[in-house]
């Protein structure tokens, strides 16, 4: 394998890493939207206490962080950095594309060392992935919390600690 292979082989990984992780937080949305209504259910049914609207607003509120957390997920990442040196890092995401003419966009090709600018590239995208990777692992605590709540709610309408 080539030093150019390696770069395009590293290249594609990154960006499968990062729709990996959009697709998670995507089926976690849709599941934890969709748990929301049951629990709802649960405590209305099972909650009789004074104060359960209270109780639970606060869940919904939580609810709602655990949502936002994971569309941050979704949410554009900038992997821009200072381009390597010798590297333009304008020549494979074309940040403008209105400013070049084919013919300068061309010239800019042949004088560029393309392994340089696919190796830049292939660093900002990792830039990216480190920053998706901290948000999804975030959103993961976020919900693991707002589970762990819920469950000792649910532990407490049992033993009517309410």
């Amino acid at each position: 394998m080539d030093r150019k292979d390696f770069i395009q082989l590293n290249f594609a990984d990154v960006q499968n890493t990062i729709r990996a992780f959009d697709t998670k937080s995507q089926i976690v949305l849709a599941s934890t939207a969709f748990s929301f209504n049951p629990i709802l259910t649960a405590i209305r049914q099972f909650d009789t206490s004074h104060g359960v609207n209270v109780r639970v607003e606060i869940l919904f509120v939580l609810f709602a962080l655990v949502m936002l957390m994971f569309l941050r997920v979704l949410a554009p990442a900038s992997g821009a950095g200072a381009p390597a040196d010798g590297a333009t890092g304008t020549l494979f995401f074309l940040r403008d594309p209105n400013k070049l003419s084919p013919r300068a966009y061309l010239d800019s090709l042949t004088a560029a060392d393309l392994d340089l600018e696919y190796a830049n590239e292939v660093l900002a995208l990792h830039r990216v992935r480190l920053v998706k990777s901290k948000r999804f692992q975030q959103a993961l605590l976020t919900l693991v919390g707002y589970l762990v709540l819920v469950m000792l709610y649910g532990l407490a309408i049992l033993f009517h600690a309410i």
